[in-house]
């Protein structure tokens, strides 16, 4: 008896090691060409291995292939949780049945809509629901409020499983390939929760934070990331920021020169601002500046360029600005309000002495909340911010001061003057005031005529060619209740150039103004030169 269950202990054993190694040589046996030196193979491979995914019949898994919803409900493998009732469009016979009913992946209503491309931001929520919907993440405004569901996007970019390409644009909204979506599952499986989270300051591209660095052009040499910044140099910077100008001699009239130092000027002016003025000495000029002491005047220098009312956070401390001075820290609870982070938590460091880095990672935050730019849609301008996505940026994007978000790129490829515009924004902005009347002057002839219509003015759109200057204005017509030529509202230098507007248009048009010799222009003397469509 003893024998016989020996014999029959090794056979089980025998027959469970050929299934094994038979059951590993046929995972492995599989292999597509599609994905070999694919940047996603290795995650790919992993969910090939383990029957989670499959190729198609003709050897091919097709990486870049788009993933429905019902696709990713079966990659993702069933939730704990059934649904209580069926989805209309998702019959007991669909092959994905099963998995949909168990996936947690809601619907919009009583259709589940199976075929359509599923999302990266229903991918991310579905994730983090099936990690236990965790809350207490820190990521800064700028990603949590690319989405609804603000702890699902914190949790996913804390955790490294959700970061962009440059560490800003999550693309929430745009659809998932294969590759992406077995990337996704994989690193989800992995996370670690004694691992180190992913901050901002970690995840944002350098060359993002280069590219505004230079359009911005608040600092007087190139940027190195991890390089470090005086007080003096901060000061000036800020300022230039606060100013929207890089030449500070207005700002100037203002100050005082207490000690014999190239950024005597600009430290006294701080000085008046948040950082304590007991400070303003030729020593501190010379030594490096702190996160704490740059933000605060980042964040004093932000509030100088809104132009309405803006809404104030609750006032919150930074977990380590407890001890600073009155005047940096309510400076400091206004950024921790608006959740400007650097780090996965709610520290700021306010000791540490800033790179550039770290000062555009902070400044590109606050331009996002509140917007550093100026667009005139009537007399009292309002602000825009820069757009962060550089990689949608133009070709010729550094023929100007910066890339403002919403505006589409046909409206900056186009060419218009001679001059390149970053050349003149700042002296097109002192002459807003200018081109803000001659516009509304237009719009009361549209008034007349039945036409609800809207202009706005960029001061980083303006050129000049020879003694005339050239602004690109954008022309919303939002009611339009009689066919009237665009002529009859502003001169054409070209017959060409004549149309019918309609209610919902929307266009850029490039006007040509004579010299200006004093504050006003009349729209009688202006002449519409291009339209861009």
């Amino acid at each position: 008896m003893r024998k016989n269950t020996l014999i029959k202990r090794l056979f089980v054993f025998a027959l469970s090691l050929t299934l094994l190694i038979s059951s590993f040589v046929v995972a492995n046996a599989i292999s597509f060409a599609d994905i070999e030196g694919h940047w996603a193979e290795s995650y790919i491979n992993v969910l090939i291995s383990d029957g989670t995914i499959n190729g198609y019949e003709d050897g091919t898994f097709r990486p870049s292939g788009t993933v429905t919803r019902a696709e990713f409900t079966k990659m993702i493998g069933k939730g704990p949780t059934r649904f209580e009732s069926d989805f209309n469009d998702v019959p007991t016979n669909h092959w994905g049945y099963e998995y949909i009913m168990y996936s947690g992946l809601e619907g919009e209503g009583k259709n589940f809509n199976p075929s359509t491309p599923i999302l990266r931001k229903d991918v991310v929520n579905l994730i983090w629901k099936r990690n236990g919907s965790i809350t207490g993440c820190y990521a800064p405004s700028i990603i949590t409020n690319q989405s609804n569901n603000k702890d699902a996007i914190a949790w996913a970019y804390s955790n490294g499983l959700l970061l962009g390409d440059d560490g800003i644009n999550l693309r929430l909204n745009d659809t998932l390939t294969r590759a992406e979506a077995a990337t996704f599952i994989v690193r989800a499986r992995q996370i670690d929760p004694n691992k180190a989270k992913t901050g901002f300051i970690d995840a944002v591209s350098d060359e993002t934070l280069k590219v505004i660095y230079n359009s911005l052009n608040l600092f007087d040499d190139e940027y190195i990331g991890d390089d470090t910044i005086t007080n003096g140099e901060m000061a000036r910077a800020v300022l230039r920021y606060g100013n929207r100008k890089h030449d500070l001699t207005n700002a100037y009239r203002y100050s005082k020169e207490l000690f014999a130092h190239e950024y005597a000027k600009d430290l006294y002016l701080i000085g008046k601002e948040c950082i304590p003025f007991e400070n303003v000495t030729e020593e501190f000029a010379n030594k490096n500046a702190t996160i704490g002491d740059t933000l605060a005047e980042l964040v004093y220098n932000t509030k100088k360029l809104v132009t309405k009312s803006v809404s104030l956070p609750d006032s919150i401390d930074y977990a380590d600005s407890k001890a600073l001075s009155q005047k940096v820290k309510g400076q400091l609870s206004f950024a921790r309000g608006y959740n400007v982070l650097l780090y996965a938590n709610d520290t700021i460091t306010p000791d540490k002495e800033i790179t550039k880095r770290e000062f555009m990672a902070l400044l590109i935050q606050l331009d996002e909340i509140v917007g550093s730019q100026l667009a005139y849609d009537m007399q009292t301008p309002s602000v825009i911010s820069i757009n962060k996505n550089v990689a949608s940026y133009p070709a010729n994007y550094e023929d100007f001061s910066c890339i403002l978000k919403g505006i589409p790129n046909i409206v900056y490829q186009t060419p218009f003057g001679k001059e390149l515009p970053k050349n003149i924004s700042e002296t097109a902005s002192n002459l807003a005031t200018t081109y803000r009347t001659m516009l509304d002057e237009i719009v009361k002839k549209a008034a007349l005529k039945n036409i609800t219509l809207k202009t706005v003015f960029y001061p980083t759109l303006v050129s000049s060619e020879n003694d005339s200057t050239i602004a690109r204005v954008k022309f919303e017509f939002s009611s339009v209740l009689s066919e009237t030529q665009i002529s009859n509202l502003i001169n054409l230098s070209d017959a060409s150039l004549d149309f019918v507007p309609k209610s919902g248009d929307i266009l850029f048009v490039d006007i040509k103004l004579p010299p200006i010799l004093d504050l006003y222009v009349s729209a009688d003397d202006v002449t519409l030169v291009n339209i861009i469509k």
